[in-house]
């Protein structure tokens, strides 16, 4: 999963015609077989200036980017891997291997993708269809977004060497899926599918992708390199998210693994790094007044929640949930727990604002409309008379922890007995799915999940299966998948599914919090915009 723990009668496509059809599509797109810019740093460049030196705080289990969910491995596979499909700045979906959008038939049962043309893998061998059925075929059995996918897919195949056709059981947002960015869609070469089947992929000469950077060392406990794929074929079109034009200016990336927050930031200060990953809100008065360094804040980042255990009392009961909502203060708990206004948003959404057809305003009558007479008054009512409660939290994520500090006391001001168990995060990651021994924890839930179907709010399994995602919110995410692609049906399907999260409150919405970074002045990261760091868009200034 992607929440901040490191955590479903066919139209055959026909004859000569259309076969031509696709290849003309992926001929006469708008992309190019060659990278659209000179980077800053040619090839062969070795120099300290072209090498980016990058310190975050952890290291990825695996970078088999298609089978983990795990936020280190995003940040690494997005340099190196693509999909069909990805998102633009708006979190709408866009062509990226494949040469246009699908040709859809039967009813939104069948689709026809075709792919660009004079793509090659960073081994200097051509993406051809036989590459992209083999790597769908594998997220499929190891990606839980490509496992709910596929148990709606009753066949795909490749009818020409540059045309996909996935035919399904039913309608499902196919575009949106192949785009997510969490456990993604990645497009590899059929022989290395072939070697590993399901097994994990982590030898490094394996891990082969179309990206414009290729992972060429993985120095265990202590950092992965990057270097350059001067063979990278980009598309000609305005960089957009994680979308359009890549033009990898460092010849070289190094990321090293730098778990103590306090050490990331004195060692960039001292010149050992160039750019810094994932400090917490404490330290961004450090970052504005370093001279060596400017602060980078990416938003949003995180959607914060805090989370109710529905399964026992008191929160089994709806009128106690509610009380919790009305106690929370969110104005007051931001100020407090995040400090910096810069560093957090407020909004009622499930997802962030800014997120396209994911964005919904419902909720925000009752959103940050704190009300203890009210909330006393249902606690009563529902024969709430002071029984612990207990919030799990941990110290490892300051902004986690801060925000806890900050529930408790505004749940206890509204009649609730709040007891904090406080453990390392490895307990906590333990303690979600044996319900008898919490009531609520606070956590944050990435961006990625840009399909509903998806989101770990929405699907029932997440802290512990059965959690939510039963009943109407279960017709009200099969909705979504029969909206196509019809963006004004999607967002009334959103408004829908967030009606009807208000109405349950299994959980209460807290903050849209910033990740802050910071690079040195010779590194131009003005570009990067998005909540995964792309080092094809920073530049040698």
């Amino acid at each position: 999963m992607q929440s901040h723990h490191s955590a479903p009668g066919k139209s055959l496509f026909r004859g000569h015609k259309a076969a031509l059809a696709l290849a003309a599509a992926a001929f006469l797109s708008h992309f190019t077989s060659a990278a659209a810019k000179e980077p800053a740093c040619p090839k062969g460049t070795t120099s300290a200036a072209c090498t980016l030196t990058v310190a975050t705080d952890a290291e990825p289990s695996t970078f088999d980017w298609m089978a983990s969910t795990q936020g280190s491995t995003q940040i690494a596979g997005v340099q190196v891997f693509e999909t069909l499909y990805t998102v633009d700045s708006s979190y709408s979906p866009v062509p990226m291997l494949a040469a246009g959008m699908p040709q859809i038939g039967d009813a939104g049962r069948t689709y026809t993708i075709p792919l660009r043309s004079g793509v090659k893998f960073q081994d200097g061998t051509p993406m051809t269809a036989s590459d992209v059925v083999a790597s769908l075929q594998r997220w499929g059995q190891v990606s839980p977004i490509g496992e709910a996918m596929w148990a709606n897919v009753a066949q795909i195949s490749a009818p020409t060497p540059l045309s996909v056709k996935i035919e399904l059981k039913q309608p499902y947002d196919v575009v949106r899926t192949l785009a997510v960015p969490i456990a993604p869609a990645i497009i590899m070469p059929k022989a290395i599918v072939d070697k590993y089947g399901k097994s994990s992929i982590n030898d490094v000469k394996d891990l082969i992708g179309t990206g414009p950077y290729r992972l060429t060392a993985w120095h265990r406990g202590q950092n992965y390199v990057l270097n350059r794929y001067d063979g990278y074929s980009s598309v000609d079109a305005k960089p957009s998210g994680l979308a359009g034009r890549k033009a990898a200016s460092f010849s070289k990336v190094v990321v090293s693994f730098v778990p103590d927050s306090n050490t990331r930031l004195q060692s960039a200060i001292g010149g050992q790094y160039k750019a810094i990953l994932n400090l917490p809100a404490d330290l961004y008065a450090q970052v504005k007044t370093a001279a060596s360094l400017k602060p980078q804040i990416i938003r949003p980042y995180y959607a914060q929640f805090l989370l109710l255990n529905t399964s026992k009392p008191p929160f089994d009961n709806v009128k106690v949930r509610r009380a919790a909502a009305l106690a929370i203060n969110q104005s007051a708990l931001g100020q407090l727990a995040y400090g910096d206004p810069e560093l957090y948003q407020l909004s009622p959404g499930i997802y962030p604002k800014g997120m396209g057809v994911l964005t919904s305003g419902v909720g925000a009558d009752s959103y940050d409309h704190p009300d203890l007479k009210k909330a006393k008054q249902l606690l009563s009512e529902a024969g709430y008379h002071g029984e612990p409660v207990v919030l799990m939290t941990s110290t490892a994520i300051s902004w986690i922890y801060n925000a806890s500090i900050v529930l408790q006391s505004q749940l206890t001001a509204a009649g609730f007995n709040v007891k904090m168990k406080v453990m390392d995060w490895a307990t906590m990651n333990a303690h979600y799915k044996q319900t008898k021994t919490w009531d609520m924890f606070s956590t944050g839930f990435g961006l990625g999940y840009i399909l509903p179907t998806s989101n770990l709010l929405l699907t029932g399994h997440f802290p512990f299966d059965g959690w939510y995602g039963k009943g109407k919110v279960a017709k009200l995410l099969a909705d979504w998948n029969t909206a196509g692609n019809d963006s004004k049906k999607q967002s009334e399907v959103m408004n829908e599914i967030q009606a009807q999260f208000y109405r349950d409150v299994p959980a209460v919405k807290i903050a849209d919090i910033a990740s802050l970074n910071a690079f040195v002045p010779s590194v131009d990261v003005s570009a990067m915009s998005f909540y995964q760091p792309t080092w094809w868009n920073a530049k040698v200034r």
